[in-house]
């Protein structure tokens, strides 16, 4: 797909797939691996429609929900020409929106 932007995680996100990896994989290893399937497949579409979620003009990240189960997670990122930077990802039950105010762009 040559119109797709790249994407790159910020080490925060990086430490936050460990997180949530390692929190689900205690109670259930078949659905951590489902997620980190699903964080992969996140990212992909991510890069071919980065746009499409609102742009949060106080803190200029924009916010994708992941489904996942009941709930999902959300995808904090930023898109700077033609790179997403996943900055931050939190399960909705957690309080990522108090988080996103401090998380880097």
């Amino acid at each position: 797909m040559p119109d797709a932007y790249s994407v790159a995680l910020t080490p925060g996100a990086l430490a936050d797939i460990d997180r949530l990896d390692r929190f689900l994989r205690d109670r259930n290893p078949a659905a951590a691996n489902r997620l980190l399937d699903t964080f992969t497949t996140a990212f992909v579409r991510l890069a071919e429609n980065p746009l499409d979620s609102p742009l949060n003009l106080s803190s200029m990240l924009r916010a994708r929900i992941v489904p996942f189960g009941r709930r999902g997670y959300v995808c904090l990122y930023a898109v700077r020409g033609r790179t997403v930077i996943v900055v931050r990802l939190f399960h909705t039950r957690e309080n990522w929106q108090a988080e996103s105010e401090n998380a880097p762009s």
